[in-house]
């Protein structure tokens, strides 16, 4: 299951040194909000998940997230598959 719905795009992303990054998304409709959500979590890529309000009107949704990686899933600040 990828992570990102179909026709998501990035349109901002911010990483910083402390491993975390927040990343601006453009997701298509409000009902893959909670697919987003439910990818991410399942992931099991980050520690910890936030995501901005979201609304309820059916159009596309710009939202940004900020995520940290689960400290056992980098090394040397690369990901481990």
């Amino acid at each position: 299951m990828p992570l990102l719905p179909k026709g998501t795009t990035i349109s901002s992303l911010i990483i910083e040194e402390d491993k975390s990054f927040q990343v601006t998304l453009d997701i298509p409709t409000p009902s893959d909000v909670p697919r987003l959500w439910v990818s991410f979590e399942e992931s099991g890529l980050f520690e910890s998940f936030d995501i901005n309000t979201v609304s309820l009107q059916d159009m596309p949704q710009t939202i940004t997230l900020n995520l940290r990686f689960a400290e056992d899933k980098m090394f040397d600040g690369d990901m481990i598959e």
